[in-house]
């Protein structure tokens, strides 16, 4: 019996591009309302965090949504060259089940007209640094009337990240942009390596794409694989596959060893 095994691999962050990298002073957007600001980082954080804060007392009716007690909003930006926001890389999202996507849209504009002075510690191209800006809530609700408090984030928001994926053993001292093609070549080969469509499911008939994320941990390790597709069989050659993934050079946000998640669809066809 013939039978065909499509790959692909999606990076699920943006990734910089440089042997070496500079991390620190850490990439600052300075606001014109912040230029006199001693710390520049907090004074972006404050002014983003009150937008935030304004649009939920604007529009009360988004806690109606939040159906768990935690709402989650924030986003990551990417400033081209001119420290204009790069739309296609960057995000600002509300979620929660059931968000309105009216209210979400909305959300999403609190990113437009920033007045952005200037960008201190620009990172020179191709390195790409991000801005993760997180704003969770509690919600709680008292006689039919929603309020919500501000959740303190673990880690304060400092300025930007440089990242760097994971390195494939073979894939190491190649920049972003040669590791990135590389991870692709080297997984797609070990998924073909270790490829053997599962003869029940030969038997019963059984196709169809498998999507599949895992976690390259903090120490390389492959853990956390969760897969989804049209039938336990197929899920579980999947998870086969990957657990045989070997140990890899984790990756980094800021030089520091940090855990990084892969997405890969892979479609058996008879």
């Amino acid at each position: 019996m013939k039978y065909f095994i499509l790959i692909s691999v999606f990076f699920i962050t943006i990734l910089s591009q440089s042997q070496e990298v500079q991390y620190f002073p850490q990439e600052i957007i300075v606001l014109s309302q912040c230029s006199n600001a001693v710390n520049k980082s907090d004074c972006f954080y404050s002014f983003l965090e009150k937008r935030v804060n304004d649009f939920i007392e604007k529009n009360k009716k988004v806690l109606n949504y939040a159906k768990k007690d935690t709402l989650k909003t924030g986003g990551r930006l990417i400033l081209d060259a001119e420290g204009k926001i790069v739309n296609e890389k960057s995000y600002f999202s509300i979620s929660g089940k059931n968000i309105d996507k009216k209210i979400a849209r909305r959300f999403k504009n609190l990113l437009q007209n920033l007045e952005i002075k200037e960008i201190q510690n620009r990172k020179v191209a191709p390195v790409n640094s991000y801005h993760l800006l997180n704003f969770n809530y509690v919600v709680k609700t008292q006689e039919k009337t929603y309020n919500y408090r501000l959740i303190q984030n673990s880690e304060k928001y400092k300025g930007g990240i440089i990242e760097e994926i994971p390195r494939f053993p073979g894939c190491d001292n190649l920049n972003e942009s040669e590791a990135r093609q590389c991870f692709q070549k080297k997984i797609q080969n070990h998924i073909r390596r270790n490829f053997n469509y599962p003869k029940e499911a030969q038997r019963r008939n059984l196709s169809g794409r498998v999507s599949v994320i895992f976690i390259v941990s903090e120490k390389g390790e492959i853990t956390k694989i969760r897969t989804r597709g049209p039938h336990k069989i197929l899920e579980e050659d999947v998870v086969r596959i990957i657990k045989l993934l070997p140990n890899m050079s984790p990756g980094k946000a800021n030089g520091v060893p940090v855990s990084y998640p892969y997405a890969i669809p892979i479609t058996y066809k008879l």
